[in-house]
């Protein structure tokens, strides 16, 4: 892709957004799982459990892997579309600023408060909106299951590599 080329930002990108800008962020926390993601995640007992699974390295390498797949899958089968990665995360990072205060206030009154906090889902929702943006390419999708737990009021805190499911607050 040469650099004169304009690189258009697709249409499962916005849709995707629409999603984000429509959840109610944390209105769920601590509460029961909804039937939507009990196959495939387990919940936490406490923010203090929460937020200690947030610092964990475990869900950190478990979300770089997450994003390390969508960059391979790229990188092996359509070369090109790698490089509109960094444009892609841009949009979402500049969209996602409309959406920090009522992230913000979320993670507050869910008690998971702190700067790794915000970082975790500011990170898990641009890896969403990126991988969004790349669907017409049969990525890997697995980002975009945290925004279906973001959608039901929970948040994503923790991987248990035993068991193969999401930990969620």
């Amino acid at each position: 892709m040469s650099r004169s080329q304009v690189i258009a930002i697709p249409p499962t990108f916005f849709r995707t957004a629409e999603r984000v800008r429509r959840i109610d962020w944390g209105k769920s926390a601590g509460l029961s799982l909804s039937p939507a993601i009990a196959r495939f995640c387990t919940p936490v007992e406490s923010s203090q459990r929460a937020l200690a699974l947030l610092q964990d390295d475990e869900w950190e390498t478990w979300s770089l892997g997450l994003q390390s797949a969508l960059m391979m899958h790229l990188n092996k089968i359509h070369h090109p579309l790698r490089h509109s990665w960094n444009l892609f995360a841009a949009q979402a990072k500049q969209m996602l600023k409309a959406c920090e205060p009522a992230i913000v206030a979320a993670l507050d009154r869910s008690g998971l408060t702190g700067k790794v906090a915000l970082d975790t889902v500011c990170w898990d929702v641009v890896g969403a909106l990126v991988c969004s943006a790349y669907l017409d390419r049969k990525p890997p999708t697995d980002m975009l299951r945290l925004l279906d737990v973001y959608e039901v009021g929970h948040f994503p805190v923790g991987w248990n590599a035993e068991k193969r499911c999401m930990l969620v607050y």
